[in-house]
């Protein structure tokens, strides 16, 4: 019987220029040279593992903060991870 081997899964494009992942470990690490760039609905749901009308939802109702360019909506890099952390710091408070 041949081996399995298992890769690790990629990190998505949007993300590779840097900032806070979750390695296949579960632990968090730093990809280098963050950048405030803007991303779009499909990206987020992605990232969050959400559908992307979920993703809709919650931009509808403020929870995620984004911005309309014509009839899309974008989102930027930065605030969408710092929104994830704040997400994981809640869900999982460290006595």
């Amino acid at each position: 019987m041949p081996d399995v081997v298992k890769s690790e899964p990629s990190v998505p494009s949007f993300l590779k220029r840097g900032t806070l992942v979750q390695d296949p470990t579960g632990a968090m690490k730093m990809l280098k040279n963050p950048k405030n760039e803007e991303i779009t609905v499909r990206q987020v749901a992605a990232y969050l593992k959400l559908h992307r009308e979920t993703v809709n939802r919650m931009i509808k109702s403020g929870e995620l903060p984004a911005l309309k360019v014509g009839t899309a909506w974008r989102l930027n890099r930065v605030q969408i991870m710092e929104w994830a952390k704040s997400r994981r710091a809640r869900s999982n408070p460290q006595d």
